[in-house]
């Protein structure tokens, strides 16, 4: 027995690597992103919200409605209607009543474990051949769009807020989130088209930059707005 210990204890001391996972809430986060809010700070100035409510949110520790009277809880009816989005939207379905315990975690990993998550486990030439495409796909943006959104998502430089690109660029807030939103409908466009792919597998092909897999969240173009 003492053996086995031994060994195992062996085992888990060759992973020279531990990787931390921290659970966010899916549905809120893309409901936030969608109405340009960054964070939950900005999400609580324009809610009332406190930051720390909002947290527990995003992390799944506290569900939405209480678990012995099923009310909706203090500030999600707010956020909510800040979000346009109806409440129960924002949560899983399994988190309306019921939180996670704990919503982190630890594993130990080896060089090839952590290799295999850290590039999405997509061979090199795919990537390669999937940058050739964003790029190809980028091109045929003006501009003032291409711009927007190689700031807005940190390709080859510092991601900037919203209220960032809008001082920047001299114009309102909502004004860059209409042009970012025009720009990624264009994207998605010409890659699913060029991909064949359907819009819910997009995300399957484990294409980085990370804003690539958010094409999802934009419909395509329709023929008379290109």
């Amino acid at each position: 027995m003492t053996k086995g210990i031994h060994v195992l204890n062996e085992v888990v001391q060759s992973k020279d690597y531990v990787l931390q996972i921290r659970v966010k809430n899916g549905p809120l986060m893309r409901a936030m992103r969608a109405a340009g809010f960054e964070t939950a700070a900005e999400l609580s100035r324009a809610s009332g919200v406190g930051q720390g409510v909002i947290g527990k949110f995003l992390g799944l520790t506290q569900a939405p409605y209480t678990k012995k009277r099923g009310e909706l809880r203090k500030g999600v009816l707010a956020i909510a209607t800040v979000l346009h989005q109806h409440p129960d939207d924002l949560f899983p379905k399994q988190h309306l009543n019921d939180p996670l315990e704990t919503n982190t975690a630890e594993l130990e990993m080896s060089l090839e474990e952590i290799a295999g998550v850290m590039d999405g486990g997509v061979p090199l030439e795919r990537q390669v051949e999937d940058r050739d495409l964003i790029a190809t796909a980028m091109k045929c943006l003006g501009d003032r769009e291409q711009y927007v959104i190689k700031r807005r998502f940190g390709l080859g430089c510092k991601p900037l807020t919203l209220e960032e690109l809008g001082e920047d660029l001299g114009i309102q807030r909502e004004r860059v989130r209409q042009i970012e939103g025009r720009a990624m409908r264009s994207l998605s466009t010409r890659l699913k088209k060029r991909l064949r792919v359907k819009s819910s597998d997009l995300g399957m092909r484990g294409v980085s930059p990370y804003w690539f897999t958010q094409l999802t969240a934009y419909p395509e173009i329709d023929s008379d707005e290109a």
